[in-house]
């Protein structure tokens, strides 16, 4: 009957040390990191309708300057990141109104664009110094313009907005330190350049 009772306590004790090191592989393999990127994009380039009921005025938003973000990301498990990015870029929205041909400015408003979004991430190719994945940044803009009428009247003012960006396929190449490159559509235009690091 001892010898039975020694067999199950090893057992038990066998099972118990497996089971630890099991626990402590996942733990191992779901380690937090963090990574700061730098982002730069060549932004947004639409032109669009204002209005049904106004089909002579149509608006062109140029950027002036590149997008600039910064994002912090935090690792959940080898899939799934998530973070927050702060973005600032500059841009030039301008009215126009071909009525009998004429192509004339109704107003150009010079665009301050502050936002803070949301940020995921799923890698889905994943070794020492090669990732990639998709992801999605989505949040809120803040919006400080000059506008410039086209009897030159000019006025300032802030607005609140929508800020978005849906990355299709990013890739990143270094294991610390890394550079790359996104490819997307939003607010940060199709493409931009990609630097952090992972701590």
């Amino acid at each position: 009957i001892d010898n039975i009772i020694m067999k199950k306590v090893l057992f038990l004790i066998i099972v118990f040390t497996v089971s630890l090191n099991v626990f402590s592989q996942d733990g191992k393999q779901i380690t937090l990191k963090r990574e700061l990127q730098v982002e730069i994009g060549e932004a947004l380039n639409l032109w669009y309708l204002i209005s049904p009921e106004s089909p002579n005025q149509y608006s062109v938003d140029r950027c002036i300057f590149p997008a600039f973000s910064l994002t912090y990301n935090h690792k959940i498990n080898q899939k799934w990141w998530y973070g927050i990015s702060a973005i600032y870029n500059y841009n030039r929205e301008e009215l126009f109104d071909n009525k009998d041909s004429y192509h004339s400015s109704v107003y150009r408003s010079n665009n301050h664009v502050f936002a803070a979004a949301p940020a995921i991430k799923f890698i889905y190719c994943n070794t020492a110094t090669l990732q990639m994945y998709s992801g999605l940044q989505a949040g809120i803009s803040l919006i400080t313009a000059k506008i410039i009428r086209s009897k030159g009247e000019v006025s300032n003012g802030t607005n609140i907005g929508f800020w978005g960006q849906l990355i299709a396929f990013g890739i990143n190449y270094g294991k610390d330190f890394y550079i790359g490159a996104e490819a997307g559509f939003g607010y940060k235009g199709m493409l931009n350049l990609t630097a952090g690091y992972r701590f």
